[in-house]
C-alpha cells in the first residue's frame, strides 16, 4: 500500500509539475516584445526569422558558430511553423526550460529526497523561478539548465558529455561548471580563488581589453557591459534584493539552530559564493546578473528549501504567507510604462479552461 501510495503521489506531483510548466509558459509568453532596444528576444526573434527565410548561415551567428544549440533549436521550431509570432516563439522556449528543469527535479533533485519533502521542494523551486530570463537570456538560460543535469551526475563521461551540450547553448557554462565543482570540492578555497581573480581581472581590464580584445570576442561583450551603466543601479539592486532572499532563509537557520555548522554545508557555500561573486561583479552592470543567472533565476528557491529542510513548519509557513504573496504581487504588478510588461497580449479575461493559452494562439 505504502508503495502504490508513493507512485500516485508521484504521478500527482509530475502531472502538477508539467501543468506549472505549462502556466509559466504562457505567463511569461504574455509579456510585451520588441518594443525596447534592451530587449534581447528581439535578436533572437531575428534569428529564427533568417533560419525560416532559408538563411542557414544564422545557425552560426553565436560564439563564432560555437554556440549552436539555439540557432539548432529555432531550425527545428522552424520545421513546426515558418510563421510564429514573437510571443508563441517565447511560449516554446519557456516551455521547454521547464520542462527541462522539472525532468531534473524529478530524475536528480528528488531522487534522495524523502518523499514528504519533494513537494515542498519543487514548490520553492517553481514559485521562485524567474522564467522571464528563460525569454531575455535564452541561449544562457538552456545552457543553465542543461548544467544541472551535469553538476548532478556522478559518472565524469556523462558529466563531460552533457557540459559539451550545455556549453554548446552557451560557453559561459565551462567556467560556471568548474567553479560549482572546485566549490564542492575545495570549499571556500574555491570560492577565494574565483574572487580573487574576478578582482585582478577587474583591475587589470583595460589593459587586457586593450591587448586581447580583438582576438576574443567575449571581451567585447564584457566591454559592452562595462560601459552599460544605464539603468545599472535600478536593475542590479533589485535582481540583488532577490538574490538575498535565501540569505535570509540561511541567518534563519542560524538562529534556529543556534551555530554556524550550516554555513559547511555545499548548498550554503555555493549560494554565498556566488552571492559574493554578484557583488564583486557589480562594475560591470547586467553581467553579474548573467553569471549567476543559474542562481537567481532558476534554482534560487532550491537555497531557501535547503536551508531549512529541518525544520518543515516553518518552510510551510513561510512560503504561504511570505514567498507566493510575494511572487503573485510581481506577477499581477502591471507598469503600463514597462516596455516589456506581462498580459500585454491578454487585454480580457474569462472563465473559460485554457482561455489564455486559445487566445495566444488565436491572436498570435
Amino acid at each position: 500500500m505504502g508503495l502504490i501510495t508513493k507512485r500516485i503521489n508521484n504521478h500527482h506531483r509530475i502531472f502538477l509539475g508539467i501543468l506549472i510548466a505549462f502556466s509559466w509558459a504562457i505567463f511569461v509568453a504574455s509579456r510585451m516584445t520588441m518594443q525596447d532596444p534592451s530587449d534581447d528576444f528581439t535578436n533572437y526573434y531575428a534569428n529564427y526569422q533568417d533560419l525560416c527565410n532559408g538563411n542557414y548561415g544564422a545557425l552560426f551567428e553565436y560564439a563564432k558558430g560555437l554556440e549552436l544549440g539555439v540557432p539548432l533549436l529555432f531550425l527545428l521550431l522552424s520545421f513546426i511553423s515558418k510563421e510564429l509570432s514573437p510571443n508563441l516563439l517565447i511560449f516554446y522556449i519557456t516551455l521547454i526550460s521547464a520542462l527541462l528543469l522539472l525532468i531534473w527535479m524529478e530524475g536528480n533533485l528528488f531522487e534522495l529526497m524523502d518523499n514528504k519533502l519533494k513537494g515542498i521542494a519543487g514548490a520553492y523551486v517553481w514559485v521562485m523561478a524567474s522564467f522571464f530570463m528563460a525569454s531575455q537570456s535564452v541561449r544562457q538560460y538552456l545552457a543553465m539548465i542543461i548544467l544541472l543535469y551535469a553538476i548532478s551526475s556522478n559518472d565524469k563521461l556523462k558529466k563531460l558529455l552533457i557540459l559539451f551540450l550545455a556549453s554548446t547553448f552557451h560557453l559561459i557554462a565551462i567556467p560556471i561548471y568548474l567553479i560549482v565543482e572546485g566549490i564542492k570540492k575545495y570549499k571556500w578555497k574555491a570560492t577565494i580563488s574565483a574572487l580573487i581573480v574576478i578582482l585582478i581581472f577587474y583591475f587589470l581590464y583595460d589593459i587586457i581589453y586593450v591587448t586581447f580584445g580583438d582576438n576574443f570576442p567575449i571581451l567585447n561583450k564584457l566591454e559592452y557591459y562595462h560601459n552599460n551603466t544605464d539603468g545599472f543601479t535600478e536593475v542590479d539592486l533589485n535582481f540583488l534584493k532577490i538574490f538575498s532572499v535565501p540569505l535570509l532563509f540561511l541567518l534563519y537557520r542560524i538562529l534556529l539552530d543556534r551555530h554556524l555548522i550550516i554555513l559547511n554545508d555545499p548548498l550554503a557555500i555555493i549560494y554565498l559564493s556566488f552571492y559574493l561573486f554578484y557583488i564583486a561583479m557589480f562594475p560591470f552592470p547586467l553581467l553579474s546578473i548573467r553569471f549567476t543567472l543559474i542562481i537567481n533565476s532558476i534554482i534560487l528557491g532550491l537555497f531557501c528549501f535547503s536551508f531549512l529542510k529541518n525544520y518543515v513548519q516553518h518552510l510551510i509557513f513561510l512560503l504561504i504567507f511570505l514567498i507566493i504573496p510575494w511572487r503573485i504581487r510581481s506577477i499581477v504588478n502591471i507598469d503600463p510604462n514597462n516596455s516589456m510588461a506581462y498580459w500585454s497580449i491578454y487585454p480580457q479575461s474569462s472563465i473559460y479552461p485554457v482561455y489564455y493559452y486559445i487566445k495566444m494562439l488565436n491572436n498570435y
